[in-house]
């Protein structure tokens, strides 16, 4: 509606010579999101329908994350969050790139939110690591907690609705399971992977 809104106005001069460079930046800034939602939907169909190929390999979590961290820190830094990893590293046949999407979704969800910090603990088990990432932002409403991971639903402040549905395919074609819970202090997402 924005894009045809300007664009009409534009063309039959309703919008003056003055405003209107920032209407085509509007219509611009647009496109882009627009172009981004069609990508996102379109990957996400491919990583549901197992078109996009993995790459598989072993990886250690923890260099995982750290490329995650280093990744989001100017973000982490502009709204002054701390974040904090512990836990025992553990090996995890993966597609690097597209795990370190599904946990960037998270952590950047997790900025959006956070108080004060994010903490990202790991623990491993006998044939699975279990990873939790937490923060200490408003927990999630019954509404959120059933839909979060679905197509185009978006929490407050949310974007286009596809990061947690991406994150969870990209999870589940690496064989493991995602959810998402209240805690005492915030929110947490809680992921088990297949040790390697």
């Amino acid at each position: 509606m924005l894009i045809q809104g300007y664009a009409e106005g534009i063309k039959d001069g309703v919008i003056e010579s003055d405003d209107i460079p920032k209407s085509l930046d509007i219509i611009i800034d647009e496109s882009i999101r627009l172009r981004d939602i069609v990508n996102d939907l379109m990957y996400l169909t491919k990583l549901e329908t197992h078109q996009e190929g993995l790459k598989m390999h072993k990886e250690y979590l923890k260099d995982i994350f750290d490329e995650c961290i280093e990744k989001i820190m100017p973000q982490l830094n502009k709204k002054k969050i701390k974040i904090n990893y512990n836990g025992n590293d553990a090996v995890v046949k993966c597609d690097r790139r597209k795990l370190i999407q599904a946990f960037m979704n998270i952590l950047s969800n997790g900025v959006r939110y956070a108080k004060t910090a994010i903490d990202v603990e790991t623990h491993n088990h006998k044939d699975h690591v279990e990873i939790k990432i937490k923060n200490d932002g408003r927990k999630f409403t019954d509404e959120e907690l059933n839909n979060m991971f679905e197509r185009f639903f978006k929490g407050d402040e949310g974007e286009t609705g596809l990061g947690l549905a991406i994150t969870k395919a990209i999870v589940e074609w690496h064989g493991g399971t995602i959810e998402a819970f209240n805690t005492d202090g915030g929110v947490c997402f809680l992921i088990k992977l297949r040790i390697a």
